[in-house]
């Protein structure tokens, strides 16, 4: 997703937010709460593709953070890419590998399970979203977002972020590929996972010569 879309669609967000409390919260709100100010125009701006592009965002770098303190969210969740920059300035280091190394490859959309298919054979299939991942983390690895209520910890949308190169760990989340469906589960050892939600059925399960163990959740954030 493009950074014109996440401010786009956390700025709507906000505004459901402040109607839920019977208040208001519009364009004109968010540019008065910059310093300093800037126009409603620039604000719409903002969260349409640069003119003559589909991709381009027209935030400006030094505006992110601040974008992300009002609209209470994480830099990375308005601009990867600037909270990377960030980062690796902070550590003293180029630019161009710290925004590499922290990208991870998004699976989205109606083809998630043939995506993760290709993965369980080995494959690298091609992927144009990323998203940001600040946890150390192999070449392989991957970010989806949770489905279903089998994971009390980790509510539907949340971000997983999948490690193919690092091995189950007794209890901590893997990412399965079950017949033509995924899911997340705790890994148990001896081939047994877990759904932490007691109301879910048949919770404990052994995988079985069809299903594949994709790889370790390194880190989730949650989306409530």
């Amino acid at each position: 997703m493009e950074d014109f879309k996440r401010l786009e669609k956390i700025f709507k967000q906000r505004q459901l937010e402040a109607d839920a409390r019977g208040e208001t919260f519009d364009q004109i709100d968010l540019a008065n709460a910059l310093n300093p100010p800037v126009s409603q125009t620039a604000i719409s701006k903002w969260m349409k593709a640069k003119p003559g592009t589909k991709s381009e965002s027209l935030i400006p770098d030094d505006r992110v953070p601040e974008l992300a303190e009002i609209l209470e969210v994480r830099i990375d969740e308005i601009s990867p890419l600037v909270a990377a920059k960030i980062e690796a300035a902070a550590a003293n280091l180029p630019i161009s590998s710290k925004v590499a190394f922290r990208q991870v490859k998004v699976l989205a959309g109606d083809k998630v399970v043939d995506l993760i298919a290709a993965i369980s054979k080995g494959k690298a299939p091609k992927i144009t979203e990323f998203r940001h991942c600040p946890q150390n983390h192999s070449d392989s690895t991957y970010a989806l977002q949770q489905q279903g209520e089998a994971m009390s910890a980790i509510p539907d949308g949340s971000w997983l972020y999948v490690d193919v190169e690092q091995s189950p760990e007794i209890g901590k989340p893997v990412l399965l590929l079950r017949g033509k469906s995924w899911d997340v589960a705790n890994w148990k050892g001896n081939n047994y996972c877990e759904f932490t939600n007691p109301d879910y059925p048949d919770r404990i399960f052994k995988i079985t010569n069809k299903d594949h163990v994709i790889g370790r959740v390194i880190q989730v954030d949650i989306i409530l």
